[in-house]
């Protein structure tokens, strides 16, 4: 079995670019990457489809080039071991 993660923003980088966020007692994943990192990413972005226009893309490069932190926030979804999930929402 694979472990589940989602994305997590805090109320910070919610803040700054218009997003939900996740209260941090919640946040259990945290990964840093380097600005040359950021920057494949960005690239890397140019080469396929995106449902963002192109103006929209380049508010987000420009975005994430202001921001030095370089951090993704992850919550791993974790089920206690002999725990049953309530099907009543279902």
């Amino acid at each position: 079995m694979y472990p589940l993660y989602y994305v997590a923003y805090t109320q910070k980088q919610s803040v700054a670019n218009e997003l939900g966020y996740m209260k941090e007692q919640y946040i259990n994943v945290k990964i840093n990457y380097s600005a040359k990192d950021e920057l494949k990413e960005l690239e890397a972005n140019k080469c396929y489809v995106s449902q963002f226009t192109q103006k929209e893309l380049e508010e987000d490069y420009n975005r994430k080039i202001i921001d030095k932190q370089n951090t993704a926030y992850f919550r791993r979804f974790v089920v206690e071991k002999n725990k049953r999930i309530k099907k009543d929402f279902l």
